[in-house]
């Protein structure tokens, strides 16, 4: 485990605050407080990819038909017929950075799957 040092005394202090207001440990409110960021992070990168994907959908039916693909900064990066086998490679290349993963089928389905730890439903 790392260790993340806060160098903004105002931001001590508030930290400090809301770990006393929550009665909660200032590790704890530091740890909640970054965990929910990139959160926030991750979905807003898998929103970027979800609009990449229904912007290529055309080139990606003439392509990757019946397969899935793994989209990473708006691109295609990997493809597969097996979605395990294709989790597999993404995470052994980009290990935890969220990368969509999606079937490419012949009528726009609205429910993806995206590679992560918790699997979300994603609002298009």
């Amino acid at each position: 485990m790392g260790v993340i040092a806060i160098h903004d005394q105002r931001l001590v202090t508030a930290l400090r605050q809301v770990a006393r207001q929550k009665q909660v440990s200032v590790e704890k409110a530091a740890h909640t407080a970054v965990y929910r960021y990139v959160r926030k992070a991750e979905r807003a990168k898998i929103r970027a990819e979800t609009k990449a994907f229904w912007a290529m959908y055309p080139q990606l039916l003439e392509q990757y038909l019946g397969q899935y693909v793994a989209i990473h900064e708006g691109k295609v990066v990997d493809n597969g017929l097996d979605v395990g086998t294709l989790y597999q490679r993404v995470h052994e290349r980009y290990d935890n950075t969220p990368v969509l993963l999606a079937q490419v089928t012949p009528e726009p389905v609205r429910e993806l799957m995206f590679r992560s730890p918790r699997l979300e439903p994603i609002a298009l």
